[in-house]
């Protein structure tokens, strides 16, 4: 009832918040490779920290490409960079938008909103609150960077670092949230869910443990989990060349 409920509101605003869309030049191809960022928390840190290391580089000077050399997408990505920071919530977001204007990134993705979740155990309402304050902030940046798609990722859940409740209601919160980024992302033609694939402790029907995916109980640290990881951030930067080439 309540997603249902939320589907229709969505549907009575989405024409005042959806980004207009304008056909790509169809002359251009994939010729012309493509810069895609990746935003957001602690995971994002990570997988740059991840990708420094194994190349060798102290630095992110010559970061971008070896990236998308690891990441198999090199035949359509000339550069990936990374805006993050630990412990990130959704409002801090905002401060990325003269990075992004200055890529000027043809894909975003999104993925943050895991600390802002588990800072309090959250009614129906907040959730709500939060995932608007999400999906504004997503579109602003989208529209002023002129990217061509965002994709949103799904919350995971966690053991540890949960302010109040335990890891089951942090997973029951962090489901509707993402069920409500879902809702919101199916009627936006620029906005795209993605959800995480392979983790396990991610549904009620399975055991609650992350363990063979986190070594402390909040990222994707193991060896499975970093794998895991990166090839979720692959599958939805392949996904985006069907749109921005459409």
């Amino acid at each position: 009832m309540f997603l249902r409920l939320f589907h229709r509101f969505c549907s009575c605003f989405c024409t005042s918040v959806t980004i207009r869309y304008v056909p790509h030049d169809s002359e251009h191809s994939l010729d012309m490779a493509h810069t895609a960022v990746l935003l957001g928390h602690s995971f994002v840190v990570g997988l740059q920290d991840h990708f420094s290391h194994s190349s060798g580089r102290g630095s992110s000077h010559g970061l971008q490409r070896y990236v998308t050399h690891q990441l198999r997408c090199d035949d359509f990505f000339s550069e990936i960079y990374f805006l993050g920071q630990r412990g990130a919530t959704i409002p801090q977001l905002a401060q990325y938008h003269q990075h992004l204007c200055a890529i000027k990134p043809k894909v975003l993705i999104f993925d943050i909103a895991t600390n802002d979740l588990s800072q309090s155990s959250l009614r129906y309402s907040e959730i709500l609150r939060l995932t608007y304050q999400y999906k504004d902030l997503v579109v602003q940046l989208l529209e002023a960077c002129g990217a061509h798609i965002a994709y949103i990722c799904s919350c995971l859940p966690r053991m540890n670092n949960i302010r109040s409740g335990t890891p089951a209601q942090f997973l029951h919160t962090a489901n509707v949230f993402n069920n409500c980024m879902k809702a919101y992302c199916s009627i936006n033609e620029k906005l795209v869910f993605h959800a995480h694939k392979g983790f396990s402790g991610t549904s009620t029907r399975q055991p609650l443990t992350i363990s063979t995916w986190s070594r402390d109980g909040i990222h994707p640290n193991t060896r499975t989990g970093r794998s895991l990881y990166k090839r979720s951030i692959r599958a939805a930067l392949l996904d985006s060349i069907q749109h921005i080439e459409r």
